[in-house]
Parts: structure tokens; sequence; C-alpha cells
């Protein structure tokens, strides 16, 4: 049970509770010439609707249908003893449990109606929060995507600056192994030169 509910949500279940009970004082033959009757049960069908809707708004879905279905019950029984009770006032010559099960389908109806809202309210408000999902995945969708893009570049640019990197490495070795090589020519013609002005030396 919800400990958090502000008392004045519960005024909403009652109100409905009340709609249900003031259908057992309206006819039922709603397609005569008479539009009365079917404006009366329409519009109070409506308030139930719209009740039904306010409750999963306040009350929540799960305690709120709880509620509305405790009242239904609620309302019934107590259909049930008023007309019981009352039954010349209904003017019930015919069968009193007819009678009886026909006002609490009246009830029903009524109560029925304050849960279609509520359903309907539910539905728009889980649908409003999988295009929210949905708008978010596509969000992180578009994120990763760039993010790839980005990663991509910055690998491809890594290659090429490697490549950069590995083509002046070996420019270098190359340039080393030419210097080298001419030190080493330069070595041997120095040590034969020297060679030659020591037997030059010794002959004389």
């Amino acid at each position: 049970m919800k400990e958090n509910v502000n008392k004045i949500y519960y005024a909403l279940p009652a109100l409905l509770a009340v709609l249900m009970f003031s259908s057992n004082f309206l006819s039922t033959d709603l397609f005569s010439r008479n539009v009365i009757n079917f404006a009366v049960w329409f519009i109070l069908s409506i308030f139930a609707f719209s009740l039904g809707w306010i409750i999963t708004n306040t009350l929540d879905w799960d305690f709120g249908g709880r509620v509305v279905f405790a009242v239904i019950i609620v309302t019934a029984v107590i259909t049930m003893f008023f007309i019981t009770i009352f039954q010349e006032y209904f003017n019930i010559n015919s069968v009193l449990t007819e009678n009886i099960l026909l006002y609490i389908l009246r009830n029903i109806y009524i109560g029925l109606m304050g849960v279609f809202g509520m359903a309907v309210s539910k539905l728009i408000e889980l649908q409003r929060i999988t295009n929210s999902y949905e708008t978010v995945n596509a969000t992180k969708d578009e994120i990763i995507e760039n993010a790839k893009e980005k990663a991509n570049l910055i690998i491809a640019q890594a290659k090429v600056d490697a490549a950069k990197i590995t083509l002046d490495a070996e420019n270098k070795i190359k340039n080393l192994e030419e210097t080298q090589v001419k030190m080493e020519t330069k070595l041997n013609e120095f040590i034969k030169l020297e060679k030659e002005l020591l037997n030059r030396y010794k002959n004389e």
C-alpha cells in the first residue's frame, strides 16, 4: 500500500463509486426516442473514464487498480442490499434476483469504464516511455557510430604516422650504412697509404 499518496486522491475512487451507485436511478432504455437517457449514460461513462484516467496518474496503475476493483465490489454489494430493501421504489415486480443482477451489471459497467480510462492512460504512458527509450537508443547508436568513425580516423592517421616514422628510420639507417661504408673505404685507403709509407721508409 502506498504511504506517500495524498489523501485527497482517495476522493477519486469515492467519486467513481458515487457515479456507479447513481446509475441505479437511471433508465436503461437507451435507444428510445428520448435522447436524454442516452446522453446521461454517455456523460456518466465519460466521467467514469476520466476518473479512471486521473486515478492512474495519481494512485498509480497497480494500487489504483486494486482500489477501483475494491470500489466496484463494495458498490455492487451496497447496490444489492439497497435494491433488496427498497424494491418497491424501483417497481420490481418480477424475480428479485434477476433485477439485482441487472443493477449490479450497471455498476460494473460504470466501474469498467473507469478501468478502461486507467488502461488507456497507462498505455499512453508506456508508449511515451517506449518512444523515450527509442530516442535514447537512437542517440546512443549515433554516438557509437560517431565514435567508430573517429576511431577509424585516428587509426588511419596513426598508420600514416607509423609509415612515415618507419620510412624516416629506414632512410636514417641507409644513410648510416652509406656513411659506414665511406668511412671503411677511407680507413682502408689510409691503412694502405700508411703501409706504403712504411715500406718506403724501410727501403731508404
